[in-house]
């Protein structure tokens, strides 16, 4: 009916859409017993929208209850309390809650969670710490505390100070209970966190846990029946085509890079090159992703947070990679230069750094000290993040100075 009375133009939904694709015109949605119903501010349409739910109830005879039924706007809408009148249903506004979720809201925003907070210490008051054991305690953190903020990690993305605060939560839980005195945490929380083959207490990552409920969003939008969501998607923002077909020709790979290698990431790409040079490709199939970590390649959260993350070990962690290719020492690199306003190509170990900073028409001190400076950035930071690395040696036990010896000499390995 509704679908019928919009071809009639008794009331219009919401248009997404732009340029570039078609746009879809959304008038209602359905779940289980629920309808909304998006409908112009007009006094025409509510009253066409009225009379419309007057015939379903003449035809179906069943009854809307308009007591219990809320009619929102959307910016300002002047005539609010006439449209309501019409109706005769109440009005609220936005920001709302709907089956448990926010609606109207910065998705971004930490209030949101303030909820998750409440539940988690409501919980907590309920249960007599001092006379759990630890092993109860990580029972209930895993089956009870992990499970509340499921619902909201699988639509937003957790905010780090939030995500920070539950930790805290769950954290002192563990190891403090009710006494009034800090306590000693003795294993650290990125330890605890680990799955039990990897020595941790299966304590849920919550960062890790909520990136991968939101990958499934990913994998469904790259599925052929994804819904209604995926074609408002693609009308507002253009349809996505495969970028694997934008590396090819025909059937053999010609993959396109989006910036200028580095001197470092040569050699790998031509590993890469060499790897593609007998792989053809079947054009007749259409592209597809397919999760590696399981059996028919399907992608689930169960697999994504079981995958066994990659360890480094103390032999492959080279001064060059650690000061000049790794993600951290790339970001630290990228904001001293973009500060002096100096274009460089990283070379390929940090002994080459030292000589073609040397090279440059700058003033030696301040290039000498800006080295120091950088480097030193970067041990203070891998220094404090070392455990993120699963490096099984005391790397804040290496003075400051035998590391820049190090990468003043060449040498190859910090751990030699």
């Amino acid at each position: 009916m509704f679908e019928k009375a919009k071809q009639l133009q008794w009331f219009e939904g919401f248009s997404v859409g732009n340029s570039r694709s078609s746009p879809i015109s959304v008038s209602h949605l359905l779940f289980v017993d629920d309808t909304l119903i998006f409908c112009g501010a007009e006094k025409s349409q509510v009253l066409h929208l009225n009379i419309t739910l007057m015939l379903f109830e003449a035809m179906s005879g069943l009854h809307i209850n308009m007591l219990k039924s809320v009619i929102y706007p959307v910016n300002s809408v002047p005539n609010l309390l006439e449209l309501a009148d019409i109706m005769g249903c109440n009005t609220g506004s936005f920001p709302t809650t709907y089956l448990g979720l926010p609606l109207g809201t910065k998705y971004k925003s930490t209030e949101i969670w303030n909820a998750v907070v409440e539940k988690f210490e409501k919980k907590l008051a309920t249960w007599q710490r001092q006379y759990i054991s630890l092993g109860d305690k990580l029972t209930l953190i895993n089956n009870v505390l992990d499970s509340i903020p499921t619902y909201f990690m699988a639509l937003f993305p957790i905010p780090t100070k939030v995500q920070k605060q539950l930790d805290r939560i769950r954290r002192n839980f563990l190891w403090e209970g009710n006494n009034i005195s800090h306590k000693i945490h003795l294993v650290k929380w990125t330890k605890v966190t680990l799955t039990k083959a990897l020595g941790g207490l299966g304590v849920k990552d919550l960062a890790l846990h909520n990136k991968s409920m939101l990958m499934k969003w990913h994998w469904r939008f790259n599925q052929d029946d994804a819904g209604l969501w995926k074609e408002v998607i693609i009308a507002k923002y253009g349809n996505t085509e495969s970028l694997v077909s934008h590396n090819r020709e025909g059937n053999t790979w010609n993959p396109i890079l989006r910036r200028n290698l580095q001197d470092w990431e040569v050699e790998d790409y031509i590993d890469l090159l060499k790897l593609l040079e007998n792989r053809t490709i079947n054009t007749q199939l259409k592209d597809k992703l397919k999760w590696g970590n399981s059996k028919d390649g399907t992608y689930s959260v169960k697999a994504r947070m079981h995958a066994s993350p990659k360890t480094t070990s103390p032999e492959s962690v080279s001064v060059n990679h650690l000061f000049l290719h790794c993600s951290v020492a790339t970001d630290i690199w990228n904001m001293f230069l973009s500060i002096f306003g100096l274009h460089w190509t990283m070379p390929f170990n940090a002994r080459e750094a030292y000589v073609s900073w040397s090279s440059r028409e700058v003033d030696r001190t301040k290039v000498w000290n800006m080295l120091d400076i950088i480097f030193y950035v970067i041990f203070v930071h891998l220094n404090s993040h070392m455990s993120d690395l699963h490096l099984h040696v005391c790397f804040a036990g290496i003075p400051l100075y035998s590391v820049l010896y190090s990468v003043s000499f060449g040498q190859s390995s910090l751990f030699q």
